[in-house]
């Protein structure tokens, strides 16, 4: 980073992923500002817990901590589990009905982040993301469930959002596209040995 800094290096975009430490939070809320580009976007993938339970590392602290980070986000896209936590919510007694997801999208947004995408989210048979369209709509975006864990999707739905937007700058339709990645890619190899 003092290499880049050094150099007046400075980026399109920057994106998050897991991050270990509230440290590793803390010097990104540094240095972010001097890496970005004026008009750069910062995309934050929170990584920290699934299925309503911590990674093992992560508390709530850590959670918390994620707040600064997301309030310098213009897309912050944490799972059902990650956003509970970073709001403090009771993963258990939600239910994933349009109006919890419009609540939980805007309290992310009145930390500070431009626009929340909230993943993993199950309805009946189907499984993607939510957020809200650029006239304030919730938009649903889902594909078929496939009913096997697969490690890493998060990470790989993120990747393809973040270049998808950075391609043609459609937040809807790189989300789309992302759910959509994640689920062929489950069904290529759902057979493969884990």
């Amino acid at each position: 980073v003092q290499h880049w800094e050094g150099m007046g290096i400075q980026f399109d975009a920057i994106y998050t992923g897991y991050l270990g430490k509230i440290e590793h939070i803390d010097f990104l809320v540094e240095h972010l500002p001097i890496l970005m580009k004026k008009d750069g976007k910062l995309f934050v993938d929170p990584a920290f817990g699934d299925n309503g339970e911590f990674y093992p590392g992560f508390e709530t602290d850590y959670a918390l901590a994620y707040r600064e980070l997301i309030a310098m986000s213009d897309y912050v896209m944490p799972n059902y589990t990650e956003v509970c936590f970073i709001l403090e919510k009771d993963y258990q007694s939600l239910t994933y009905t349009d109006e919890e997801l419009e609540s939980l999208l805007v309290d992310l947004e009145k930390i500070g982040a431009k626009t929340a995408i909230i993943t993993g989210v199950r309805k009946g048979e189907e499984i993607g993301a939510v957020l809200f369209s650029d006239d304030g709509k919730l938009q649903i975006l889902l594909g078929e469930y496939i009913h096997r864990d697969s490690h890493g999707t998060g990470d790989v739905f993120a990747s393809v959002v973040v270049g998808e937007y950075m391609r043609d700058f459609d937040i809807a339709r790189a989300v789309l596209s992302a759910v959509n990645f994640v689920i062929e890619s489950i069904k290529q190899t759902q057979n493969d040995s884990d």
